[in-house]
């Protein structure tokens, strides 16, 4: 009876609301211009909203008059109707109280799930956080370092231009959207120094521990997920992506996230966890177009799983539906976070840029081998050379040792190799290495697996292999932390209050710049010469060459460490025919740079 009476209610608002929308949308777009641009000025401050323009008014019209006719006709079917569209309402709130309550179970069964996990690894979680401050202290000797050109670029470029600029513009790949959005906030909360724009990647390389341990107890033991762990606290590429301007960690944190969140739709009916799936997935995405590889890697074991009857009885066949329709939202979703820049800059490519240019076959076939080696001489970067062959043996050994346990008998290796080649394959790509950084993580974890599956191996046939065998897995975990720690402080104690050549560039033209100066410099230290400057307080004009200009003074900034020489910058910057270069004067020598003071043609 309740329902009833709700149903009624809700059938005359309905009406009403749709019938009141309708006139409104009729009397107001069926009037001139004029008369309806008085009324939109009457709601600004200043009297006049200047981006109500014509074109923009006949725009709105065109789409605005039809739904007025359509909403005045609904409204008619609905009175018309009124018992059959009352029997829908009915239906409408019984089914929404059921999904109501099914979604209440589902978001209890997954806080069930998180504290059964915690409650389970209690003890081992201890040591994770510890290696989680570790990994902080690893990283933050790292976040005052000075800023690399593809740093600069993003700050400068997007960040500091504001929300509405960084989500609408993409003319450079350098806008890891999401990420900037995060340095955005963490710029306006922090300021604009070095470790504070650093700090959204910063705490994803720190957040990647836990997420590979969790990871790692997806598919192995505690031990494995704890040597997993220390690994990727001390690998120095993590380290240093997390000190990094960009946004690569926050995709390896998002690509580990996925795999843990699959892990648990695979073996439960869960639409709550699907719904955080198809998030952490489109804002992924948000963040790289490349999120589809790892994106396709994790949907990939989904449907291998599900192929092999590796999945939740509770879905029946409809688990392909369950893959199928998430797949598409999560393209749907990033389509419409996207929506911005792809309104902004119709035809700019989001995934065929200049990283993923597609190649010819016989191009693709003589790049492929490169970009491996090329990508794993970045990894091992800084490892001792036992270290890296020891995790490149250690991960050959995991084919086969140790044996996944039987709700995980689909690799997801396996899922990652067929996906991840057919979708080179098929784009015609070799990316560069720093794409494929979501994969080291995963290649840690599988490594771990393989030493310590060999361990155990080796020492169960021991009589006191358990006292060896945990001895020795406290060495893999304790040795790579303390190894990185060590080298974290060395370089500490060198460069602790080393101010970088190009900051001193921008220390001396803060003394020294007058009005009517304007400042030559090229790549790759133009943006970052910029931002230093910015830092300072100087103003953008100083660096903008407006050869209409009228200046009193060029001040010509030469890289030597890269082999340029005054004419060279001038040329590259087609400024030698402003300036009298006989009247060049050295006023600045340090490091790499050299500054000259030209006087400007008349």
């Amino acid at each position: 009876m309740i329902k009833e009476k709700l149903a009624k209610i809700l059938l005359i608002g309905l009406s009403i609301f749709k019938l009141t929308l309708a006139i409104f949308f009729l009397i107001l777009f069926t009037r001139p211009y004029d008369t309806v641009q008085t009324w939109v000025n009457g709601f600004a401050t200043d009297g006049e909203v200047e981006s109500f323009t014509l074109s923009l008014f006949e725009s709105i019209k065109a789409f605005v008059l039809p739904l007025g006719v359509i909403l005045l006709v609904l409204a008619g079917l609905t009175l018309l109707f009124r018992r059959g569209t009352q029997k829908w309402i009915v239906a409408f709130l019984i089914g929404l109280r059921i999904f109501y309550f099914t979604r209440v179970t589902d978001v209890r069964e997954l806080i069930g799930a998180i504290k059964d996990l915690f409650e389970k690894d209690k003890k081992y979680l201890y040591i994770v956080l510890a290696l989680t401050l570790l990994a902080g202290i690893n990283r933050v000797v790292y976040l005052s370092n000075p800023l690399s050109h593809d740093e600069a670029y993003t700050f400068m470029a997007f960040a500091i231009r504001g929300l509405k600029y960084a989500i609408s513009n993409y003319h450079l790949p350098n806008n890891h959207v999401f990420h900037t959005i995060l340095v955005i906030l963490s710029s306006r909360l922090f300021g604009d120094a070095p470790w504070a724009i650093r700090l959204p990647a910063f705490l994803a390389g720190i957040a990647l521990v836990p997420a590979a341990y969790f990871v790692a107890r997806c598919f192995y033991d505690v031990p494995i997920a704890l040597v997993s762990s220390s690994l990727v606290a001390s690998m120095p590429v993590l380290i240093d992506y997390s000190t990094n301007v960009r946004g690569y960690t926050l995709i390896t944190f998002f690509s580990l996230s996925l795999v843990v969140i699959a892990a648990y739709i695979k073996d439960h009916k869960n639409l709550v966890a699907w719904s955080i799936f198809i998030l952490v997935a489109s804002i992924g995405f948000y963040t790289l177009p490349t999120m589809l590889y790892p994106f396709g890697m994790v949907m990939t074991w989904l449907f291998l799983s599900a192929l092999f009857k590796n999945v939740s009885l509770d879905y029946g066949s409809r688990i392909y539906l369950f893959i199928v329709s998430s797949g598409i939202a999560v393209l749907l979703l990033a389509a419409l976070f996207y929506a911005p820049i792809l309104i902004n800059s119709v035809g700019n490519p989001l995934i065929g840029n200049n990283v993923l240019e597609a190649l010819g076959w016989s191009e693709l076939v003589e790049s492929i081998p490169v970009r491996i080696r090329n990508t794993w001489e970045e990894w091992i970067e800084g490892l001792p050379a036992f270290m890296a062959y020891g995790i490149l043996t250690a991960l050959m050994v995991s084919i086969f040792v140790p044996k996944l346990p039987r709700s995980r008998k689909v690799p997801l290796a396996l899922a990652g190799v067929s996906w991840i080649s057919s979708a080179i394959i098929i784009q015609r790509v070799a990316p560069w290495p720093r794409i494929w950084l979501f994969l080291l993580p995963f290649i840690l974890v599988w490594a771990s697996a393989g030493f310590v599956g060999i361990l155990s191996i080796v020492l169960n046939k021991i009589s006191w292999g358990n006292t060896l065998r945990l001895g020795i897995l406290t060495a893999f975990i304790l040795v790579p932390v303390s190894a990185s720690l060590a080298s974290s402080y060395r370089y500490y104690a060198e460069n602790n209050g080393v101010t970088g050549d190009v900051e001193m560039v921008s220390v001396f033209l803060e003394q020294y710049l007058k009005t009517g100066d304007v400042v030559v410099v090229t790549n790759p230290n133009t943006i970052t010469l910029k931002y230093y400057l910015h830092r300072r307080g100087l103003s953008s004009e100083f660096t903008e060459l407006n050869k209409s200009k009228a200046i009193d003074r060029a001040i010509v900034v030469v890289n030597r460490g890269l082999g340029q020489n005054l004419e060279y910058v001038l040329e590259r910057r087609s400024f030698l025919d402003n300036v009298i270069p006989e009247s060049a004067k050295l006023i600045y020598q340090s490091g790499r740079f050299q500054i000259y003071a030209l006087a400007p043609r008349k």
